[in-house]
């Protein structure tokens, strides 16, 4: 190459760099995440799912599936979790640093873990001899009541729940109140034109916090919601007493799944009528009242079983 290519060369203009659109690729990538169970949930019974739950359904799932029929879109999955998110700072920043919040801690520094406490400390062994003299400092000012207690040193460990049934999940924690009653913490965030007109707890949220207060032995809940507002509001709380009828309702429709789907076998639903409210949003609502749909079914459990039949054994 000669000097003038070279030349030639250095000056001409840089390839232009290919179009790159972070908001779009993020876009696909939430979109992507319909394409998998999520495998980070444990396998069981969710709270937030059982309001919903019906044991008719997941056999009609089964045999007439419907690809699509559960789809969140970009914008609910940043929904979900801009709402997860404020769960995680209104634990250890708000509930943690008031003394409120009971359970398991674990340190930011070094990931030391405290469990059956209020937010401890800062936990000064993982601290150089500076921080720790000016921690000790400001501890000391708490203690004599002259500044408050800020979060930033512990981040909380959400406790699970697990019953016999096959319930699983996690609570957002648990309060000890200033005259010593524990009780159930569940957060919740709510677009502003629904906070303002809020004066009830929604009832699939009264229906999970009773499954919850089953599970910890509880008798009640301090039900916060936050508006999602650019112009904060203070929250609004209810309290939330258990509901034994609730617990009755999820443990009939529990037993009628695990006995009905071994066999897949069509069992009674959650709805009586057509035109309720949960049966008109049913994806499967033409197939569940069908008049011959148990016939249905069983011709079609008939066949199956013909070709697992064959397919054992081919001669």
């Amino acid at each position: 190459m000669g000097l003038k290519d070279i030349i030639d060369a250095a000056r001409k203009a840089p390839e232009p760099e290919p179009e790159w659109d972070f908001g779009e690729i993020l876009w696909g990538y939430l979109a992507s995440l319909n394409d998998a169970e999520d495998e980070t949930r444990a396998p069981g019974f969710h709270p937030s799912q059982l309001f919903e739950f019906c044991p008719r359904q997941e056999i009609l799932k089964h045999w007439f599936p419907k690809p699509g029929t559960k789809y969140f879109s970009p914008e609910t999955f940043t929904r979900f979790d801009w709402g997860t998110a404020w769960h995680w700072f209104t634990q250890n920043h708000y509930f943690g640093p008031m003394g409120l919040l009971w359970g398991s801690w674990r340190c930011n520094h070094c990931g030391h873990h405290v469990k059956d406490s209020m937010m401890p400390p800062p936990h000064l062994e993982c601290r150089s001899e500076g921080a720790k003299a000016h921690l000790e400092a400001v501890e000391a000012e708490i203690a004599a009541g002259t500044r408050p207690r800020r979060g930033g040193y512990w981040t909380y460990q959400e406790i699970g729940v697990r019953t016999a049934e096959g319930v699983v999940g996690h609570v957002d924690g648990i309060l000890v109140m200033p005259w010593a009653e524990r009780v159930l913490l569940e957060v919740k965030t709510m677009a502003e034109r629904w906070f303002k007109q809020l004066y009830a707890p929604d009832p699939r949220y009264v229906f999970q916090i009773s499954i919850y207060l089953w599970a910890l032995g509880l008798d009640r809940c301090l039900l916060v919601y936050f508006s999602k507002d650019s112009d904060p509001k203070r929250p609004k709380t209810f309290w939330v007493e258990r509901d034994d009828g609730v617990i009755k309702e999820v443990k009939r429709r529990i037993a009628l799944f695990n006995r009905s789907w071994p066999k897949k076998r069509l069992c009674q639903g959650n709805c009586v009528r057509e035109d309720e409210r949960a049966a008109e949003r049913c994806p499967w609502r033409l197939e569940c009242f069908r008049e011959d749909i148990e016939e249905v079914i069983e011709k079609e459990r008939a066949n199956r079983l013909r070709e697992e039949e064959e397919a054992c054994n081919p001669d």
